[in-house]
């Protein structure tokens, strides 16, 4: 009797951090699975017929899970205590650096530092680029909040607005750019002991 032909088996992972929960799809015991996973927590699970119909399936739950925060948050804005609990929620994603960043500017006079010195935290080719890094950690935090400040034009930061007392567009940002944190940052910060 001949032997049967081995099934190739899809050995590729897709992995993505998409609005703070991390999606993993690949093939496993001849079937295609896919989780989200939300700070080691097992939020959904998802099986399809191919690894993109799968990302694209675990988007479409985070998207409701979103959607449901932002109906519930309405048109408010956030409080500080909001802003500290969405700081915790993030903490596992965030780097020494970000933490950094958001701990020497929380504690910098009037909570005004330049960009310079943002910078000085982390090994930066440019102030763009310890400007984008900060810049994340904001971004997070909206995602984490399901909240959308300010314009959603393609040449301001995302989350920016809810940082910074400044209106930051992407290439405005130079070394010697000071940025203020919002009161509600501030005091976020604070509640925090950061």
């Amino acid at each position: 009797m001949p032997q049967l032909p081995l099934v190739e088996s899809d050995k590729r992972v897709l992995k993505e951090d998409y609005c703070n929960y991390d999606l993993i799809a690949r093939f496993w015991n001849d079937e295609y699975r896919g989780r989200a996973w939300k700070n080691k927590e097992r939020i959904a699970d998802y099986e399809g017929t191919d690894l993109e119909e799968i990302i694209d399936a675990l988007r479409a739950i985070v998207d409701g899970i979103q959607q449901e925060k932002r109906r519930q948050r309405g048109k408010k804005k956030p409080a500080a205590r909001e802003i500290a609990d969405a700081i915790i929620g993030i903490e596992p994603k965030l780097s020494r650096t970000q933490k950094m960043m958001l701990a020497i500017h929380g504690k910098s006079p009037g909570q005004r530092l330049s960009v310079k010195a943002i910078s000085r935290v982390g090994d930066y080719a440019s102030a763009e680029g310890a400007f984008a890094e900060y810049a994340e950690v904001a971004r997070r935090v909206c995602d984490e909040l399901a909240y959308n400040p300010g314009s959603r034009k393609k040449d301001h930061y995302p989350g920016a607005a809810l940082f910074f007392e400044e209106d930051i567009t992407i290439g405005s940002v130079n070394a010697e750019t000071v940025l203020t944190l919002r009161p509600e940052v501030a005091k976020a910060l604070d509640i925090l002991k950061w």
